[in-house]
């Protein structure tokens, strides 16, 4: 698994395309963990511009792949736990 690749696509790609939300599956954890990781960088960046770069990173070094980790821990194992909006095979 690799936090900062992932299969989503753009959301050109997406806007025409036809979606559905269904329950996670297992085989779903790699694009969850790299969609939770997307979605949190944002907040990190905020508490960066707050506290500075060296604050933050002795703080919260590793968030990244603790987050990635930690989400596809959960939908690998507990799949009911978590929906997906889903175009096709890819999770967006």
């Amino acid at each position: 698994m690799n936090a900062s690749s992932s299969s989503v696509p753009s959301r050109a790609e997406t806007a025409a395309a036809s979606w559905e939300l269904r329950s996670a599956q297992p085989e779903d954890a790699d694009a969850c963990a790299a969609l939770a990781v997307g979605a949190w960088r944002r907040i990190h960046d905020a508490y960066i511009a707050i506290l500075g770069p060296d604050v933050h990173d002795r703080a919260f070094s590793g968030w990244e792949e603790a987050k990635a980790r930690d989400v596809h821990q959960v939908v690998q194992a507990q799949p009911e736990r978590a929906l997906v909006v889903a175009s096709g095979d890819a999770v967006i």
